[in-house]
């Protein structure tokens, strides 16, 4: 009897230590039937190599994932093997969305928080396109390439400073949160010169020990400043 309830007690104990956990799930859709049989995985960068944090296959345009979630951080979301789009896995529901145009994710308020910056990032980057556009269509108009290169320098440059402003704000608003240096990493990449941008340098200069101390934050200084 004594043994069943030491037995009953320690069920018990583990049942309380899971339930207070926080879960995660993951909610699918996609409106491309060609995904149908495909398998979408969580993957999270360590060490340079991608681990799988959890998968799933996609049945009739939908796809479900589930599970206990000790910290939160940032993963990809993978269809088969091909990276689509960053995603912050934590407490809550997340709703993707995979349309043949564009890919959502939102539903938690840390992916709600990266949807905008993506947003904004591709806004940005489709306003450059079109700089771009119109400088070819200057070169068929007959202009010299570096007169219609000058033309829209002033252009590219202005949105290039806008994305350097707008992440500089998105990072320190999330000095304390997995964002703050997922999204530095990225603008280290996609900014023309990182290494002599201002935005670059306050946030370093202002950033929190535990932001300064992040691998992506570290290497960056350790190479640069």
């Amino acid at each position: 009897m004594r043994l069943l309830l030491l037995l009953s007690f320690a069920l018990l104990s583990v049942f309380i230590l899971v339930s207070c956990k926080d879960h995660y799930q993951v909610i699918g859709v996609s409106d491309n039937t060609m995904l149908d049989g495909s398998r979408v995985f969580l993957k999270k960068e360590v060490d340079n190599r991608w681990v799988v944090v959890d998968s799933c296959e996609v049945l009739h345009g939908k796809f479900k994932m589930k599970g206990v979630l000790d910290s939160v951080f940032v993963t990809s979301l993978f269809v088969d093997d091909v990276a689509v789009t960053p995603f912050v896995l934590e407490e809550g529901k997340t709703e993707v969305l995979i349309s043949r145009r564009k890919i959502t994710v939102e539903g938690t308020e840390l992916n709600d928080e990266l949807q905008l910056f993506i947003d904004k990032h591709e806004m940005i980057c489709d306003r450059i396109e079109e700089f771009f556009a119109y400088e070819s269509r200057l070169v068929l108009e007959g202009y010299a390439f570096d007169e219609a290169a000058r033309q829209i320098q002033d252009s590219i440059k202005g949105a290039v400073r806008k994305m350097e402003l707008y992440g500089e704000k998105f990072v320190k608003e999330h000095y304390d949160t997995p964002l703050g240096p997922f999204v530095f990493n990225l603008l280290c990449n996609i900014l023309p010169d990182a290494q002599s941008s201002p935005s670059i340098e306050r946030i370093i200069k202002d950033a929190p020990d535990a932001f300064r101390c992040d691998p992506y934050v570290q290497k960056f200084i350790d190479a640069d400043f």
